[in-house]
């Protein structure tokens, strides 16, 4: 999932956040596991093993997590949801 800005004519991603969809006991989840910031060059990777748990920086997976959660907060709070789902079903209502 990615937001953009633009610089001097690029676009930048402010941030850009990958997920990895994981099974933990029969029950699937989405984990986040990758995060960039264009404007103050960062970017981070925390890979996970086949368990959806971190192989090599377990703090910065649950940092990843915590940013995905506020970022879902915003986004539902800005009405970002209703807006996807008011678009998905004009979509579903063309011929």
């Amino acid at each position: 999932m990615t937001h953009y800005g633009e610089q001097n004519g690029d676009a930048m991603r402010v941030p850009e956040l990958l997920f990895e969809l994981v099974e933990t006991s029969g029950q699937l989840r989405l984990t986040a596991c990758y995060f960039r910031n264009d404007y103050v060059g960062v970017e981070q990777d925390s890979p996970l093993n086949q368990d959806g748990a971190a192989l090599v920086r377990p703090g910065l997976l649950c940092e990843h997590q915590r940013f995905a959660h506020l970022w879902d907060r915003n986004l539902r709070a800005q009405g970002f949801a209703k807006a996807c789902q008011r678009t998905k079903a004009a979509a579903a209502s063309r011929p």
